[in-house]
């Protein structure tokens, strides 16, 4: 009974102890030469794998997918994973929200169609970034040459972060920057923000239009945000301007 055939690449096959095995070689065609034959312990898989996106929020579903290398190429009947969190799950490409944040050691196992096994661990750092602007202030009226402040409010409860604020102006051509500022915004809970204080003079230009609005748009430092949405607002009424 034949218990495999190849034409040239690595044959994995299965064997049993006490059982004589015959193995027959030829050519395709009209080839001759020496042939080499080699017989050896089929070598081990190698599990890897990765994660999308890289930075996890408990906001976000983390795509688990599997990177899994097969020497011999018989490649890969069964997946399982634990995501160190007391949930498990099976499949190539998988699907898990973390509930907290934290550093979740993965547990990642395959099997080949020949039953070899391998499996690793690696950790996944679960980091939630969030701030938002709860409000943009600016003055009722001004008069053109006046400089007034506009100040911007950024709520923090999660880290400590460097926050980026950019706040412009309104025009007839839509919103123009008008000005940046970076500084470190602490932990606050409740209510409590961190304010921005602008300072703009107001020009001819908008008391001819007569009225101008402001919008705020934050950014943490070197992180991503998990809820970009409440990022930004604008100032609520225009400030009129003659």
């Amino acid at each position: 009974m034949e218990v495999g055939c190849s034409d040239g690449d690595p044959l994995p096959i299965h064997v049993e102890a006490g059982t004589t095995y015959y193995f027959q070689v030829g050519s395709w065609g009209w080839g001759y030469g020496r042939f080499t034959f080699q017989l050896y312990e089929t070598p081990p898989p190698t599990a890897d794998f990765g994660w999308s996106p890289g930075d996890p929020s408990i906001f976000e579903q983390v795509e688990f997918c599997d990177w899994s290398y097969d020497p011999v190429e018989v490649w890969f009947s069964d997946y399982w994973w634990d995501f160190g969190d007391g949930t498990s799950t099976t499949g190539n490409c998988v699907w898990h929200q973390f509930a907290a944040d934290g550093d979740y050691s993965v547990w990642h196992k395959v099997q080949t169609y020949d039953g070899r096994t391998a499996e690793v661990t690696r950790t996944v750092a679960v980091r939630t970034h969030d701030v938002a602007v709860t409000k943009v202030t600016a003055p009722k009226a001004a008069s053109a040459g006046q400089t007034r402040q506009i100040s911007v409010f950024i709520r923090n409860h999660r880290y400590p972060e460097t926050v980026v604020v950019e706040l412009y102006k309104s025009t007839p051509g839509g919103f123009e920057q008008i000005g940046t500022l970076r500084q470190f915004v602490p932990v606050r809970q409740g209510n409590r923000t961190t304010r921005f204080n602008f300072t703009y003079t107001f020009t001819g230009d908008d008391a001819q239009i007569g009225k101008v609005t402001f919008r705020a748009t934050a950014y943490i430092e070197n992180v991503r945000d998990a809820l970009p949405a409440d990022n930004e607002a604008i100032s609520s009424p225009p400030t009129k301007v003659q």
